[in-house]
């Protein structure tokens, strides 16, 4: 007997299940429980499956397989294929297609791990269709550079003036806690947009603290997402209006996503610094990180303040600055500490002796003994 799925929170704060291979996403619990008892019932009845038609050209195929897959993030990366890949003919694709299309994205100012989903998307397209029989050969998946994470932090005038831009523009009131929040705690966007009332402890810590069961790094850890709050961060949940069970909510009075945030965050970015400035939001955890180790807070206290699961990823989100290099040149430069003083050495001639020295007599006898053993041993 197969077991039925169940709902679980994701930490963007939506409701996620799995119904035969298919992800089943709603706002709330009960929506996810009435959307997967629909899928049931639709499959028990069994309606007639017919062969979708051979695509002919690699729009068609795009549109095929966005039937089976509707995801919104997914289907604009597809989009994105089938823009330029669009007109080519199925049947004369080759296996470097997909190295080809999106080579002009690698060149672009799009994040790594964008074009990394990107092309993964693109290539589960056409694997799809060599699972159809509409390919002679599986496609080739080309073989990215290696994902660095850039732990450059945020300039502190251009931070500055994104956060003025998001206080000064009525409406954003509640964007601005958010990000502020985000920088006085070092908490991931879907962490931030996930926060419920529930799940604050303000009797924690000094100030209190959240913990979180669905984050980023549950699977793997099995423990609860602690997020320690500072001063500020107290305050600016406080503040918070309660319209529902989330911490953060929009001027509309719903939960903020973090699709929503980040087009908001993108905004302010423009409007602060210029049309083509590109900040990622995530970079306010990297400023968070180069805030702490500026105050000399250690690397595995910040790992634990961040949710890392090892140290080795902590490392790579802030920099040593010059100044603290500086510093560590000039604690060398100090002259080494002297060693203790030792008392002086007196001549061999003034050392005491371990015993009085024997008599003139008895030294005398002592060489005849010696001379009888060794003439007995000759002998």
């Amino acid at each position: 007997m197969s077991r039925r799925p169940k709902p679980n929170l994701h930490h963007s704060g939506w409701w996620r299940c799995t119904h035969r291979g298919q992800s089943i996403w709603a706002k709330t619990e009960a929506d996810c429980w009435a959307k997967l008892a629909a899928a049931e019932s639709q499959a028990s009845v069994g309606p007639a499956r017919r062969t979708p038609p051979r695509p002919a050209t690699v729009a068609e195929l795009i549109a095929s397989y966005r039937r089976i897959n509707p995801g919104r993030w997914q289907a604009d990366m597809l989009a994105y294929f089938a823009h330029f890949a669009g007109p080519d003919r199925l049947a004369a694709i080759k296996p470097d297609t997909i190295l080809t299309t999106f080579a002009r994205r690698m060149q672009s100012s799009y994040a790594a791990q964008t074009i990394r989903h990107a092309v993964n998307y693109a290539h589960a397209a056409l694997i799809y269709a060599y699972d159809q029989h509409w390919l002679d050969r599986p496609p080739r998946k080309p073989r990215l550079p290696k994902l660095v994470p850039n732990p450059a932090p945020i300039v502190r005038d251009d931070l500055r003036r994104i956060v003025d831009r998001l206080q000064s523009v009525p409406g954003r009131q509640r964007a601005h806690d958010l990000v502020s929040f985000r920088l006085e705690t070092g908490a991931r966007p879907g962490e931030v947009c996930a926060l419920c009332w529930s799940m604050f402890d303000p009797d924690a810590g000094r100030y209190g603290v959240f913990r979180l069961s669905a984050h980023k790094t549950a699977h793997t850890t099995g423990q609860l997402r602690t997020i320690y709050l500072t001063r500020r961060a107290r305050e600016l949940i406080d503040c918070q209006p309660r319209f529902n069970a989330h911490v953060f909510n929009s001027r509309r009075r719903r939960p903020y996503t973090v699709a929503g945030l980040r087009s908001t965050w993108t905004r302010a970015v423009r409007e602060a610094l210029g049309d083509a400035a590109r900040i990622a939001q995530y970079r306010l955890r990297h400023t968070f990180a180069q805030t702490a180790r500026r105050r000399d807070i250690a690397p595995d206290v910040l790992k634990t303040l961040m949710g890392h699961r090892s140290l080795g990823t902590t490392l790579r989100y802030y920099q040593i600055e010059d100044s603290s290099a500086i510093a560590a040149v000039d604690s060398l430069s100090q002259p080494w500490p002297a060693s203790p003083a030792r008392a002086p050495r007196r001549p061999k001639s003034a050392r005491p002796r371990s015993r009085p020295p024997a008599p003139a007599s008895d030294r005398s006898a002592s060489r005849s003994k010696r001379r009888k053993r060794a003439s007995v041993k000759r002998s």
